[in-house]
This record gives structure tokens, sequence and C-alpha cells, in this order.
């Protein structure tokens, strides 16, 4: 029984350090991505793509030989994104492994497939009720299609009846 509660304390402390890591290796992500931006650092994504070869020329300025207007804004631009995923790898992986961690891969599995269907009946809950407002407010928009033509067959029954006198 002492193993158990050892364990879990174990687990939980360990948890609590990816929690606390993950932001740590978000903020200096981002600080990459400000060296990356202000010149004084490359992009794995773009130093993968000028290595197999893509050819987009991209360089980091415009007096870079074979460089061109292109190839510089998708340096750029491939750069930001690949901090981008990095960024988001890092907190949903980090998330998630504190996790995995603390209650272990069966648990968490289990817990991911409850969110999951609960989101889809959300979803479904959320489209149900959708439909009904429209099928409401066409409905609505019937009724004043209908009483629009009620005050024309009654204003046309009046003229009719003042022509009559």
């Amino acid at each position: 029984m002492k193993t158990d509660h050892r364990n879990q304390r174990i687990r939980r402390v360990a948890s609590r350090v990816v929690s606390m890591a993950s932001p740590a290796f978000f903020v200096v992500s981002i600080v990459n991505m400000v060296r990356f931006l202000s010149g004084n650092a490359s992009s794995w994504l773009v130093d993968t793509m000028n290595a197999i070869g893509v050819s987009f020329h991209m360089t980091r300025t415009l007096e870079e030989p074979d460089s061109t207007l292109g190839g510089v804004i998708l340096y750029y631009f491939y750069g930001v994104v690949a901090v981008l995923v990095s960024v988001s790898a890092v907190m949903l992986g980090g998330a998630a492994l504190a996790r995995i961690i603390e209650v272990g891969w069966t648990q968490f599995r289990q817990e991911e497939k409850e969110a999951a269907e609960a989101a889809e009946m959300m979803a479904l809950i959320a489209d149900r009720a959708r439909r009904r407002q429209k099928r409401l407010a066409r409905s609505a928009s019937k009724a004043r299609q209908g009483a629009d033509s009620d005050i024309l067959l009654i204003t046309a029954a009046i003229a009719l009846f003042a022509w009559f006198l």
C-alpha cells in the first residue's frame, strides 16, 4: 500500500515538473523566434528545406546571391511557421505528457475518448439547435408573408366593396 502512495506522489511531482517545463520551453521558443526575425538565428524548417534542395531560393536578405523577393518572404514565412509549430507541439505535448505521467496511458486514453465523445455530443446538440432556429425563422417568414397576403386580400375586398357602392 505504501508503494502505491509513493508511486502516486512521484508521478504527481514528475507531472508538475513537466507542466512547469512546458511554459519554460514555450518562452525559449518565442525567444528563438525573436532571434530568427532579428537575423541572429536560423529556422530548422528553412534549413531543412534548403538542404533537401527545394528551389525557392530562400534567403535572409536580397543582397545574397540568387535571392529573390519571394525567397526572402518565404524564408521568414516558413521560419515563423516552424516556430509556431514548435511552440504548439511544446505546449500541447507538454500538457498531454504531464497528464500521461500523472494518471498513466490507459486512463489518459479513456479521458481523451470521453472528451471526444462529449465534444461530438455538444456539436450534435449545437447543430440541432441551429437547424431548429432556421426552421423557426422560415416558419416566421412564411407567417409574415401570409399576413401580408391577407392584408392585400382585405384591401382588395374593401376596394371592390367600395366600388360597388
